[in-house]
């Protein structure tokens, strides 16, 4: 097939070539491509150009429908209901996703394509539906010349879905990399830009937010580490809601902030490290009873050999302190000496593990 051929079957699948002659009768096709209308008679040149100034209005009001209709399926039904829609079975997801969008679209198509038809009969004339089944000899080298030179304006529609689907996937990249260069406070308003049009980028909401937490806007960033969390349908963001709580909330809001985090935790391993860091939190505070508390529920699993994810050295040394402070004498000297044995060389200074990540 010679490229001539491939832009004539181009051509015949467009919505350029709107008509063709059969016989002594003209065949208009529809705003569903399938569809075609005979009507009697060889329409003339003049006639022809009307009908087809009406068949590209109509096919732009299609356009602006389906358009007006992703947009607002997506920012109506997808953007809102985002979390509960990922929740769903396979078969629901699917539903949700493409065969409801698809069936409000075809019966867009078919409600223009009904009033093509009313506008054919009340200004063309009686006519007879076909199916729309034009060869290479229907073509009129005249329409097809015109057709190679007319100017294709979806193009610019082209690019500019384009420009929108690199805007989509590159800006987030953008955004990592201002929060690796230091650049927060770009970051961050970039951010708030793509997440106006895009309110459901776990990975956006977690860059921003660390950019937050950079420049001291705590109760923002964990606000955005909770919708980080909320949009990967996980918890993978608590530790830093928790490191950015700590700079803002009360110490008894944040006490129980640990308690709740602690109590949803079924991994043991992880609720030893947060109750871990919740008894450094207590001790920094000097609230020592309740640091010695925790670090005694702490110890004893630990003595019993349970796994940890902690600094155990560290956990007594600061329990001797705790202890030293509170008049136990003996203990504090105990557990000096166990943290000492654990780590001879150790400095034993606490650094939380609660640190927000970029």
């Amino acid at each position: 097939m010679n490229i001539n051929n491939i832009r004539k079957r181009i051509f015949l699948n467009s919505q350029y070539f709107t008509h063709y002659f059969s016989g002594e009768n003209t065949v208009l096709r529809g705003i569903i491509k399938a569809n075609g209308y005979i009507f009697k008679g060889i329409f003339s040149d003049e006639k022809i150009n009307e009908i087809n100034k009406v068949y590209r209005k109509m096919n732009a009001l299609l356009n602006a429908l389906v358009a007006v209709e992703v947009i607002l399926y997506i920012y109506f039904v997808i953007f809102p209901f985002f979390v509960e829609i990922m929740k769903y079975s396979t078969a629901a997801f699917i539903i949700m996703l493409s065969l409801i969008p698809i069936v409000c679209l075809y019966l867009t198509y078919v409600l223009v394509n009904y009033l093509y038809e009313s506008y054919l009969n009340k200004n063309i004339g009686a006519f007879r539906k076909t199916k729309f089944s034009p060869d290479y000899n229907s073509i009129k080298e005249t329409d097809f010349n015109t057709y190679l030179t007319t100017e294709r304006k979806s193009i610019y529609l082209m690019l500019l879905i384009a420009v929108i689907f690199f805007a989509y996937v590159f800006t987030p990249l953008i955004i990592t990399s201002l929060v690796n260069l230091e650049k927060y406070n770009a970051a961050s308003k970039v951010a708030s830009a793509y997440l106006k049009f895009v309110p459901v980028s776990a990975d956006v909401y977690a860059d921003r937010a660390y950019a937050m937490f950079k420049l001291k806007k705590y109760e923002q960033a964990a606000a955005d580490y909770k919708n980080a969390n909320k949009y990967t349908l996980s918890n993978a963001f608590f530790n830093d809601i928790l490191g950015v709580q700590l700079n803002y909330l009360e110490y008894n809001d944040m006490i129980k902030e640990f308690d709740k985090a602690i109590s949803e935790q079924d991994d043991k391993l992880i609720k030893g490290r947060l109750l871990y860091e919740k008894a450094n939190y207590q001790y920094k505070n000097k609230d020592y009873k309740g640091a010695l508390n925790s670090f005694n529920s702490l110890l004893s699993t630990y003595k019993r050999g349970s796994k940890y994810h902690y600094s155990p050295e560290i956990a007594f040394y600061n329990r001797a302190i705790i202890k030293m402070a509170l008049g136990d004498k003996k203990g504090a000297s105990q557990d000096y000496a166990y943290a000492n044995k654990l780590c001879p060389i150790c400095s034993f200074e606490f650094k939380t593990t609660l640190v927000p990540r970029p």
